[in-house]
């Protein structure tokens, strides 16, 4: 048998190198996503269907920790060319909410007058009180649990107004610690008899996000790598928020970060939300929300949202129930999201003049609910519906 000569081994590799170079070339950025969709977001034939029909599709996305719950939603919009970043960047305000108890953004660099409208609660001194290490209903340090029991007088007249003071100073020293050196600052929760480490928390979360390696690797390394990494047109802001879902109140503070990774005028808008801290039911959440083009020849995009949360209270021996409960609230709050958007997003497309409230655009509407902290927030609730069903169910 004749064989190939060198020159006809180069020629033959560099033809095929290019035949795969003009395959990927050939491929849409909707081929992607939805490529991405069915690798990484468990979607089937009749779920790319229902997008196709403009229909929306949520869904929770089995994990092999069961302290985690992944819920992932997407719709298919005809039209995004009338959205601009500008209006998206300007529009990361909050809203009112009646779960809304207080909440505030901090300034660069973290102060301490950005915490003086942070109150506790009767419900969080009565906890605090009795804190110990490895015995607290509160998410704190060893260190922030000593600081209480040492440096608070719990018998004095003033006792609440000490423990006021000095819970903001810690909360603001954790703040400072993670903008200027990163997750490696958030130390260990030591309320409870199984220690989480924060930094491996957020680690985790991260390698395991759907989609966001796939549609924005700077993006994912922004995260990976925080402070050092940045990422050109980002808007970063931190903010903390009390929220009262009718069971104990919990205390956040999240990071957002609002992305333009467009490229060869394709839009994509990415909103990041990052949970560095909880008082109750959740260790850590993450969050991403996008606004993707399809292709250059087409107007439409697709929304996508995706979540993944890390809380204890999915563990023990009712966790199955309490999976069970969380995985369905929070399917339901990530479809009225997508709903509410889709609403808006329609809205966001026709001329000013016939718009109801032609003073704020749909967009910016859109993106009230994508970053406000109640939103970011939600899932507390869910899982503090989870909690309270363990507890009566212990009792009972």
């Amino acid at each position: 048998m004749k064989r190939i000569g060198l020159n006809s081994r180069v020629l033959i590799t560099l033809l095929f190198v290019g035949a795969f170079a003009i395959g990927l070339q050939a491929q849409t950025p909707n081929d992607r996503i939805r490529e991405v969709l069915i690798e990484k977001a468990t979607f089937q034939p009749s779920d790319l269907k229902e997008l196709d029909e403009g229909k929306i599709v949520v869904k929770a996305i089995p994990t092999n920790d069961k302290q985690i719950v992944s819920v992932f939603g997407a719709v298919r919009l005809k039209d995004i060319s009338a959205v601009p970043m500008e209006e998206f960047r300007a529009s990361l305000t909050q809203r009112s909410n009646r779960a809304m108890k207080g909440g505030g953004r901090f300034s660069v660099p973290p102060a301490a007058d950005d915490l003086q409208g942070l109150e506790l609660e009767d419900k969080d001194y009565k906890v605090l009180k009795k804190c110990s290490v490895g015995d607290c209903d509160m998410n704190m340090s060893a260190e922030m649990i000593r600081r209480l029991g040492a440096e608070v007088d719990w018998n004095a007249a003033d006792h609440k107004e000490r423990a006021t003071v000095l819970f903001r100073e810690m909360l603001l020293q954790y703040v400072r610690g993670y903008t200027s050196n990163g997750d490696g600052t958030l130390g260990q929760y030591a309320n409870r008899r199984e220690i989480v480490d924060l930094a491996d928390a957020h680690r985790s979360l991260l390698a395991s996000s759907l989609m966001i390696k796939d549609i924005s690797p700077e993006i994912y390394g922004y995260f990976g790598e925080f402070p050092k990494k940045q990422v050109a047109r980002a808007e970063s802001e931190m903010h903390w928020s009390t929220v009262d879902f009718g069971l104990k109140p919990a205390i956040t503070i999240t990071h957002t970060v609002a992305f333009d990774v467009s490229q060869n005028g394709l839009s994509r808008f990415i909103v990041a939300n990052k949970q560095i801290y909880a008082s109750r039911y959740l260790d850590a959440s993450l969050s991403f929300t996008m606004l993707i083009s399809s292709g250059v020849n087409d107007p439409g995009g697709y929304l996508i949202f995706t979540d993944r949360s890390r809380s204890d209270a999915l563990d023990g021996m009712m966790s199955g129930i309490a999976r069970s409960v969380v995985e369905k609230e929070a399917v339901e709050k990530v479809r009225g999201m997508l709903q509410n958007a889709e609403l808006r997003m329609l809205a966001a497309g026709r001329p000013k003049s016939d718009q109801p409230n032609a003073e704020i655009s749909g967009y910016s509407r859109i993106n009230e609910i994508m970053s406000d902290p109640i939103f970011i927030t939600a899932v507390v609730g869910v899982l503090g519906i989870a909690v309270l069903l363990i507890l009566r169910q212990r009792k009972a």
